[in-house]
């Protein structure tokens, strides 16, 4: 009876073991993470800033965590979602796996899974997403899907477009299809 026991016991621990193993994708992704906090000056379990001026909101940003990196103003972020404000008043908001804000240039740069979406309706889906906050661009060089309030898209490979997505160009074999 001990020694039935004990080989249903290994065999659970064996099967728990294999379970639980990352994948080889999972790895990569660990490593990645860890490679953007090497050497970070603090780091910030839900992580939560804003920027105010003369009493009004410009964005607001929320994550899992973020990765303080003194000497070069840069914070890396994990699982943000960020709102922009013009004029206190919402304009859009994004959401991504990874993000990075550079203080000093005043720019923000999302990663993995982004998603825009405009408070005119229309969104934007893409990999690697950069908004500039002096001049309240976006761009991207990866494949984008703009998709708009009436259920048309378009893509394409790279964009530069205002924050409502309301003047934009795409780049490289775009097309507009009716959804149903």
């Amino acid at each position: 009876m001990t020694k039935l026991i004990s080989g249903v016991q290994v065999f659970i621990c064996f099967f728990a073991i294999n379970l639980c193993k990352p994948t080889n994708s999972e790895y990569k992704k660990i490593f990645e993470v860890k490679e953007k906090i090497k050497g970070a000056d603090a780091v910030i379990k839900n992580f939560h800033a804003e920027g105010i001026s003369q009493n009004k909101n410009h964005w607001k940003l929320v994550a899992n965590s973020a990765y303080i990196f003194r000497k070069t103003g840069i914070i890396k972020i994990v699982d943000l979602q960020m709102k922009y404000y013009r004029g206190g008043k919402l304009n859009s908001r994004v959401s991504s796996k990874y993000g990075e804000y550079d203080k000093k240039a005043g720019k923000v740069q999302a990663q993995g899974k982004v998603f825009w979406k405009a408070v005119n309706g229309r969104s934007l889906r893409t990999e690697t997403l950069l908004y500039d906050q002096k001049t309240g661009k976006l761009s991207s060089n990866k494949f984008t899907k703009i998709t708009f309030p009436d259920g048309d898209y378009i893509t394409g490979y790279g964009f530069k477009a205002d924050q409502k997505l309301d003047r934009y160009v795409l780049y490289g074999g775009s097309g507009i299809k009716k959804v149903e």
